[in-house]
């Protein structure tokens, strides 16, 4: 997969990315309550700016926010993808994802470093629908591939 090239998801049979704009405008109906793998992208893959506050929710008292040196230790300079993830169902998860970014306590805490992009309402989510394998299974390959190439995770992923 070209983790630096977001026109070139479709070739890997990921839909052509969608804007948290739109996404929010459509309430997620144009995303399937089916499972599968999903990256969020950046692009122009410039240098970050950061929010010294997060503004996305705090669940059980655990606030999202983290140092700067932290942000920048796991940014991966020129990847556009930021964070891959997997579920059983892409609406559902996609709405919780935006809910948590703008601040509602939602359990799920995946890709939290995202919302302290300055630029964060300018990301889009790409999705691929895996009903012949497990999406488990191909996100790992995802962030295997990813950390050969890179020497670690994309810039949202803490863990495998």
């Amino acid at each position: 997969m070209d983790f630096e090239n977001i026109s070139t998801l479709p070739e890997y049979g990921y839909c052509s990315p969608v804007s948290l704009a739109d996404l929010i405008d459509a309430d997620c109906q144009q995303v399937p309550d089916r499972g599968g793998v999903y990256v969020v992208v950046r692009e122009p893959s410039t240098p970050p700016q950061f929010l010294i506050e997060s503004p996305a929710g705090h669940f059980d008292d655990r606030n999202p926010t983290v140092a700067e040196t932290e942000l920048l230790r796991n940014w991966v300079d020129q990847v556009v993808i930021l964070y891959v993830g997997e579920t059983d169902n892409l609406r559902r998860r996609f709405k919780q994802f935006i809910r948590f970014g703008h601040g509602q306590p939602v359990g799920h805490w995946g890709g939290r470093y995202l919302w302290q992009l300055e630029d964060s309402a300018n990301l889009c989510l790409s999705w691929k629908l895996t009903p012949d394998e497990n999406p488990v299974d191909l996100k790992r390959r995802l962030l295997k591939t990813f950390r050969v190439r890179y020497s670690k995770l994309p810039f949202a992923n803490l863990k495998n």
